[in-house]
Protein backbone atom coordinates (compact mmCIF):
# COMPACT_ATOMS: atom_id res chain seq x y z
CA UNK A 1 0.00 0.00 0.00
CA UNK A 2 1.57 3.41 -0.76
CA UNK A 3 2.22 5.45 1.82
CA UNK A 4 0.08 8.61 1.49
CA UNK A 5 1.39 11.02 4.07
CA UNK A 6 2.81 14.67 2.71
CA UNK A 7 6.42 14.53 2.32
CA UNK A 8 6.88 17.99 2.27
CA UNK A 9 5.23 21.44 3.26
CA UNK A 10 4.96 24.77 2.14
CA UNK A 11 5.16 26.60 5.37
CA UNK A 12 4.66 30.38 4.87
CA UNK A 13 5.16 33.18 4.73
CA UNK A 14 1.13 34.91 3.89
CA UNK A 15 1.21 36.89 0.68
CA UNK A 16 4.61 35.64 -0.58
CA UNK A 17 3.14 33.55 -3.44
CA UNK A 18 2.59 30.53 -1.61
CA UNK A 19 -0.60 30.22 -3.55
CA UNK A 20 1.17 30.72 -6.70
CA UNK A 21 3.79 28.12 -6.41
CA UNK A 22 1.19 25.00 -4.91
CA UNK A 23 -0.65 25.65 -7.81
CA UNK A 24 2.39 25.66 -9.96
CA UNK A 25 3.27 22.74 -7.98
CA UNK A 26 0.28 21.15 -8.66
CA UNK A 27 0.52 20.85 -12.57
CA UNK A 28 3.94 19.37 -11.85
CA UNK A 29 2.83 15.23 -13.34
CA UNK A 30 5.76 13.96 -9.80
CA UNK A 31 3.93 16.16 -7.61
CA UNK A 32 0.75 15.79 -5.97
CA UNK A 33 -1.20 18.96 -3.63
CA UNK A 34 -4.48 19.45 -2.67
CA UNK A 35 -6.42 21.72 -5.01
CA UNK A 36 -7.85 23.27 -1.73
CA UNK A 37 -4.80 25.28 -0.03
CA UNK A 38 -4.87 26.23 3.58
CA UNK A 39 -5.96 22.64 5.52
CA UNK A 40 -4.93 24.08 8.70
CA UNK A 41 -4.34 20.51 9.97
CA UNK A 42 -0.90 21.20 11.96
CA UNK A 43 -2.62 24.06 14.23
CA UNK A 44 -5.96 22.52 14.78
CA UNK A 45 -6.54 23.29 18.32
CA UNK A 46 -5.98 27.19 17.50
CA UNK A 47 -8.90 26.40 14.76
CA UNK A 48 -10.60 25.23 17.31
CA UNK A 49 -10.57 28.03 19.38
CA UNK A 50 -10.54 31.07 16.56
CA UNK A 51 -13.23 33.93 17.56
CA UNK A 52 -16.30 33.90 15.98
CA UNK A 53 -16.23 37.85 15.50
CA UNK A 54 -12.66 37.09 13.55
CA UNK A 55 -13.88 38.05 10.35
CA UNK A 56 -12.25 34.84 8.15
CA UNK A 57 -13.86 32.76 11.07
CA UNK A 58 -16.15 30.81 8.18
CA UNK A 59 -13.56 31.00 5.57
CA UNK A 60 -11.19 29.10 8.14
CA UNK A 61 -13.77 26.81 9.45
CA UNK A 62 -14.63 25.83 6.08
CA UNK A 63 -10.79 24.49 5.14
CA UNK A 64 -10.09 23.13 7.85
CA UNK A 65 -8.98 19.90 8.11
CA UNK A 66 -9.05 18.69 12.14
CA UNK A 67 -8.37 15.19 12.88
CA UNK A 68 -6.12 12.84 11.41
CA UNK A 69 -8.45 11.27 9.04
CA UNK A 70 -10.06 13.90 7.96
CA UNK A 71 -6.16 15.88 6.71
CA UNK A 72 -5.40 12.18 4.68
CA UNK A 73 -8.48 12.17 3.20
CA UNK A 74 -6.82 15.76 1.02
CA UNK A 75 -4.47 12.83 -0.28
CA UNK A 76 -6.63 10.15 -1.33
CA UNK A 77 -6.41 10.80 -4.82
CA UNK A 78 -2.96 10.94 -4.73
CA UNK A 79 -1.48 7.88 -7.12
CA UNK A 80 2.86 7.30 -7.77
CA UNK A 81 3.62 11.06 -7.58
CA UNK A 82 7.10 11.22 -6.34
CA UNK A 83 6.34 13.75 -3.58
CA UNK A 84 3.35 15.04 -2.05
CA UNK A 85 2.86 18.13 0.35
CA UNK A 86 0.11 20.79 1.39
CA UNK A 87 0.84 24.74 1.83
CA UNK A 88 -0.74 26.24 4.91
CA UNK A 89 1.12 29.79 5.51
CA UNK A 90 -0.45 29.90 9.01
CA UNK A 91 2.64 27.03 10.01
CA UNK A 92 5.89 29.81 9.96
CA UNK A 93 4.06 31.85 12.54
CA UNK A 94 2.86 29.34 14.35
CA UNK A 95 6.18 27.07 14.39
CA UNK A 96 6.05 26.25 17.59
CA UNK A 97 2.84 24.20 17.71
CA UNK A 98 3.62 22.80 13.99
CA UNK A 99 7.37 21.28 14.48
CA UNK A 100 6.95 19.21 17.06
CA UNK A 101 3.61 17.84 15.23
CA UNK A 102 4.73 17.67 11.97
CA UNK A 103 8.16 15.37 13.88
CA UNK A 104 5.70 13.45 15.48
CA UNK A 105 3.44 12.58 12.35
CA UNK A 106 5.78 13.11 8.96
CA UNK A 107 9.03 12.58 10.60
CA UNK A 108 11.77 15.13 9.31
CA UNK A 109 10.66 16.17 5.63
CA UNK A 110 11.81 18.74 3.62
CA UNK A 111 10.33 22.31 4.70
CA UNK A 112 9.94 25.28 2.08
CA UNK A 113 9.46 28.74 3.55
CA UNK A 114 9.05 32.02 1.29
CA UNK A 115 9.94 35.30 2.44
CA UNK A 116 8.91 38.76 1.65
CA UNK A 117 9.82 42.20 2.15
CA UNK A 118 8.55 42.48 5.63
CA UNK A 119 7.08 45.91 4.84
CA UNK A 120 5.67 44.91 1.35
CA UNK A 121 4.34 41.93 2.66
CA UNK A 122 2.70 43.68 5.89
CA UNK A 123 1.20 46.05 3.49
CA UNK A 124 -0.08 43.47 0.95
CA UNK A 125 -1.71 41.50 3.79
CA UNK A 126 -3.63 44.47 4.65
CA UNK A 127 -4.62 45.13 0.99
CA UNK A 128 -6.11 41.32 0.86
CA UNK A 129 -8.36 42.18 3.96
CA UNK A 130 -9.15 45.36 3.59
CA UNK A 131 -12.79 44.33 2.54
CA UNK A 132 -13.00 43.01 6.09
CA UNK A 133 -12.39 46.09 8.17
CA UNK A 134 -12.68 49.08 5.72
CA UNK A 135 -9.88 50.94 8.30
CA UNK A 136 -6.70 52.45 7.40
CA UNK A 137 -3.28 50.43 7.79
CA UNK A 138 -2.10 52.97 10.41
CA UNK A 139 -5.80 51.96 12.00
CA UNK A 140 -5.00 48.31 11.44
CA UNK A 141 -1.37 48.14 12.64
CA UNK A 142 -2.84 50.07 16.03
CA UNK A 143 -5.83 46.93 15.99
CA UNK A 144 -3.49 44.32 16.32
CA UNK A 145 -2.98 43.59 19.70
CA UNK A 146 -6.65 43.96 20.72
CA UNK A 147 -7.22 41.38 17.87
CA UNK A 148 -4.73 38.99 19.00
CA UNK A 149 -6.26 38.75 22.31
CA UNK A 150 -9.59 38.85 20.51
CA UNK A 151 -8.73 35.31 19.25
CA UNK A 152 -8.39 36.47 15.92
CA UNK A 153 -6.29 34.22 13.75
CA UNK A 154 -2.91 35.11 12.62
CA UNK A 155 -3.75 36.69 9.34
CA UNK A 156 -4.28 39.98 10.84
CA UNK A 157 -1.33 40.36 12.85
CA UNK A 158 0.16 42.19 9.73
CA UNK A 159 3.29 43.74 11.85
CA UNK A 160 3.89 40.57 13.53
CA UNK A 161 3.97 37.98 11.16
CA UNK A 162 6.69 39.72 9.47
CA UNK A 163 8.91 38.93 12.31
CA UNK A 164 10.97 36.30 10.32
CA UNK A 165 13.87 35.54 12.37
CA UNK A 166 12.69 33.07 15.26
CA UNK A 167 10.12 30.96 13.35
CA UNK A 168 13.15 30.03 10.34
CA UNK A 169 15.90 29.75 12.74
CA UNK A 170 13.22 26.92 14.35
CA UNK A 171 12.97 25.42 11.10
CA UNK A 172 16.28 25.40 10.02
CA UNK A 173 17.02 23.48 13.53
CA UNK A 174 14.23 21.33 13.62
CA UNK A 175 14.85 19.76 9.87
CA UNK A 176 17.57 18.98 8.23
CA UNK A 177 16.31 19.90 4.99
CA UNK A 178 14.99 23.42 4.48
CA UNK A 179 14.67 25.71 1.47
CA UNK A 180 14.55 29.12 2.23
CA UNK A 181 13.44 31.55 -0.56
CA UNK A 182 12.34 35.24 -1.49
CA UNK A 183 9.38 36.39 -3.17
CA UNK A 184 11.23 38.84 -4.81
CA UNK A 185 12.90 36.05 -6.71
CA UNK A 186 9.49 34.77 -7.99
CA UNK A 187 8.60 37.84 -9.24
CA UNK A 188 11.98 38.64 -10.77
CA UNK A 189 11.93 34.88 -12.45
CA UNK A 190 8.99 32.57 -11.57
CA UNK A 191 10.62 29.88 -13.96
CA UNK A 192 14.12 29.82 -12.49
CA UNK A 193 12.54 30.04 -8.68
CA UNK A 194 10.17 26.80 -9.47
CA UNK A 195 13.33 25.26 -11.29
CA UNK A 196 15.12 25.66 -7.79
CA UNK A 197 12.14 24.13 -5.98
CA UNK A 198 11.57 21.11 -8.55
CA UNK A 199 15.41 20.90 -7.91
CA UNK A 200 14.78 21.06 -3.67
CA UNK A 201 12.10 18.34 -4.30
CA UNK A 202 13.90 16.03 -6.49
CA UNK A 203 11.60 16.22 -9.47
CA UNK A 204 12.25 16.98 -12.98
CA UNK A 205 13.41 20.76 -12.60
CA UNK A 206 12.23 20.97 -16.42
CA UNK A 207 9.01 21.25 -16.18
CA UNK A 208 7.23 24.99 -16.99
CA UNK A 209 3.83 24.60 -17.52
CA UNK A 210 1.35 26.65 -16.33
CA UNK A 211 4.47 29.37 -14.64
CA UNK A 212 3.31 32.01 -15.86
CA UNK A 213 -0.11 32.80 -14.45
CA UNK A 214 -0.36 34.26 -10.96
CA UNK A 215 -2.84 33.81 -8.29
CA UNK A 216 -4.29 35.16 -5.27
CA UNK A 217 -3.33 38.27 -6.55
CA UNK A 218 -5.07 41.61 -4.03
CA UNK A 219 -7.81 43.10 -5.55
CA UNK A 220 -10.01 45.90 -4.48
CA UNK A 221 -13.64 46.37 -4.69
CA UNK A 222 -14.43 48.58 -8.32
CA UNK A 223 -16.27 51.11 -6.39
CA UNK A 224 -17.60 52.24 -2.84
CA UNK A 225 -21.23 50.27 -3.00
CA UNK A 226 -19.70 46.95 -3.90
CA UNK A 227 -16.92 47.90 -0.94
CA UNK A 228 -19.83 48.64 1.59
CA UNK A 229 -21.16 45.08 0.26
CA UNK A 230 -18.76 42.92 0.60
CA UNK A 231 -17.63 44.36 4.13
CA UNK A 232 -21.58 43.59 4.90
CA UNK A 233 -20.89 40.27 3.74
CA UNK A 234 -17.56 39.37 4.36
CA UNK A 235 -18.38 40.42 8.15
CA UNK A 236 -22.20 38.58 8.15
CA UNK A 237 -19.84 34.78 6.73
CA UNK A 238 -21.99 35.39 3.42
CA UNK A 239 -19.74 33.04 1.00
CA UNK A 240 -19.82 32.71 -2.93
CA UNK A 241 -18.56 29.04 -2.39
CA UNK A 242 -21.88 27.39 -3.59
CA UNK A 243 -20.92 28.88 -7.14
CA UNK A 244 -18.38 27.24 -9.83
CA UNK A 245 -14.94 28.36 -9.85
CA UNK A 246 -15.50 30.01 -13.52
CA UNK A 247 -18.41 31.88 -11.77
CA UNK A 248 -16.44 32.94 -9.09
CA UNK A 249 -13.79 34.04 -11.62
CA UNK A 250 -16.40 35.99 -13.79
CA UNK A 251 -17.71 38.02 -11.00
CA UNK A 252 -14.59 39.06 -9.68
CA UNK A 253 -13.57 40.44 -12.69
CA UNK A 254 -16.54 42.09 -13.21
CA UNK A 255 -16.51 43.92 -9.33
CA UNK A 256 -12.86 44.44 -8.65
CA UNK A 257 -9.39 45.64 -9.64
CA UNK A 258 -5.82 45.37 -9.65
CA UNK A 259 -5.25 47.07 -6.10
CA UNK A 260 -3.01 50.67 -6.76
CA UNK A 261 -3.22 51.57 -2.55
CA UNK A 262 -0.11 52.99 -1.15
CA UNK A 263 1.14 52.71 1.81
CA UNK A 264 1.88 56.04 3.81
CA UNK A 265 5.45 57.27 3.48
CA UNK A 266 5.90 57.82 7.38
CA UNK A 267 4.68 54.33 7.83
CA UNK A 268 6.85 52.36 6.04
CA UNK A 269 9.87 54.15 7.77
CA UNK A 270 8.33 53.07 10.92
CA UNK A 271 8.17 49.25 9.78
CA UNK A 272 11.19 49.40 8.15
CA UNK A 273 12.93 50.83 11.16
CA UNK A 274 11.22 48.35 13.37
CA UNK A 275 11.84 45.08 11.23
CA UNK A 276 16.00 46.38 10.29
CA UNK A 277 16.95 44.02 13.47
CA UNK A 278 14.96 41.12 12.10
CA UNK A 279 16.47 41.66 8.57
CA UNK A 280 20.08 41.92 10.02
CA UNK A 281 19.12 38.54 11.47
CA UNK A 282 18.09 36.56 8.30
CA UNK A 283 21.27 37.98 6.59
CA UNK A 284 23.29 35.80 9.25
CA UNK A 285 21.41 33.13 9.75
CA UNK A 286 20.67 32.73 5.89
CA UNK A 287 24.07 33.81 5.00
CA UNK A 288 22.21 35.81 2.53
CA UNK A 289 22.48 39.81 1.22
CA UNK A 290 19.01 41.03 2.50
CA UNK A 291 19.53 44.82 0.53
CA UNK A 292 16.58 44.08 -1.83
CA UNK A 293 14.70 44.11 1.22
CA UNK A 294 16.36 47.71 2.54
CA UNK A 295 15.71 50.11 -0.18
CA UNK A 296 13.92 52.54 2.16
CA UNK A 297 17.48 53.50 2.93
CA UNK A 298 16.43 56.61 4.47
CA UNK A 299 15.03 54.70 7.58
CA UNK A 300 18.07 53.55 8.57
Amino acid sequence: MIDKRPNFLLVGAPKAGTTSIAKYLGEHPEVYIPREKEPFYFIEELVRDIAISDPMYEDIKRKARLGWDEYMKLFDDSKDEKVRGEATVHYLYHYDIVIPKVKKKLGDIPIIIVLRNPVDRAFSNYCYQYRGQLCSFEKALMLEDKRKNAGWNSFWYYREVGNYCRPVSAYLKGFSNVYVCLFEELIADPYLFMQKIYTFLGVNDEYVHGIDKKYNATLKPVNSVVKILHYISHKSGVSLNFLSSDAKSYIKKMIYVKNDKKINKKTEISLYNYYENEIDCLEKILDIDLSVWRKCNYAR
